[in-house]
């Protein structure tokens, strides 16, 4: 995810955990669930659709979770999902998913999810379920 985002995509993202994701990424990474954002934390649980008002207040269009930590809001676009294709050592799962959160972003982050994909590692794979 953080070759992803700094040579990709190279803009805002929203993630689960900012973790390595914000390691030497001078863009913006937005914290879901870790604890560099209290804001999100309140909001959390104050909130039912928290989530997708926090991500249009940070104008964010790519968002990247495990999918069983949140209700995804209907009208993002799922593009697809990143298959870590190894044991699991620091990820919580074997998958992470891809999301639009405006449609008007699905043509920049599918085409930059295209040139990364083939690039995936090992038994690494990027899976869309999304097509145009």
């Amino acid at each position: 995810m953080h070759r992803f985002v700094t040579e990709f995509y190279q803009k805002p993202v929203a993630v689960n955990d900012i973790g390595y994701v914000s390691y030497h990424n001078d863009r913006y990474v937005l914290d879901l669930l870790g604890l560099s954002s209290y804001e999100t934390l309140l909001r959390y649980y104050e909130q039912p659709d928290w989530l997708a008002i926090i991500i249009n207040d940070y104008n964010i269009d790519l968002v990247i979770v495990y999918e069983y930590d949140f209700n995804i809001p209907k009208r993002w676009i799922k593009l697809g999902q990143l298959y870590l294709g190894m044991p699991l050592v620091s990820a919580a799962d074997s998958r992470v998913s891809f999301y639009a959160a405006r449609e008007s972003a699905i043509s920049e982050i599918y085409a930059a999810l295209q040139c990364f994909a083939p690039t995936l590692p090992g038994n690494a794979k990027f899976i869309f379920t999304y097509t145009p």
